[in-house]
């Protein structure tokens, strides 16, 4: 199984933006004793002001600075936060996937039949 780091390394390179195409703001629990999940941001996890004290934002001066050990590990977080996801995608990705192969392999047999039913008649 790909460690979370590789599917986001992998998944940031195919995007074509490299290890910048996102932030992760890890999971905290707010003054109030309510829990945030970790986020996932498209740009940068920013201080937010409220309750709530980390959010995403497109704003880099709002930018929480984050060595990348942490941001590794925020992104496991992530994985393991939305694991259950993660297994629907990837079980409708292969029933996808199983349902195309068969798809195109039963066309590719009833074609095959016709060809060889009609040389067959040719040579009879």
């Amino acid at each position: 199984m790909f460690k979370p780091l590789t599917i986001a390394v992998v998944m940031g390179v195919l995007s074509g933006q490299g290890l910048q195409a996102f932030d992760c703001c890890d999971s905290y629990t707010d003054v109030l004793g309510e829990y945030h999940k970790v986020e996932l941001c498209l740009d940068y996890c920013c201080w937010t002001i409220g309750v709530a004290y980390k959010g995403c934002c497109s704003n880099i001066f709002r930018m929480i600075p984050t060595p990348t050990n942490e941001t590794v590990e925020c992104v496991h977080h992530w994985f393991k936060e939305n694991e259950w996801w993660l297994k629907w995608a990837s079980t409708l990705i292969l029933i996808g996937t199983v349902w195309c192969l068969s798809s195109c392999f039963g066309c590719f047999i009833r074609i095959l039949s016709h060809i060889f039913r009609h040389l067959r008649q040719q040579l009879l």
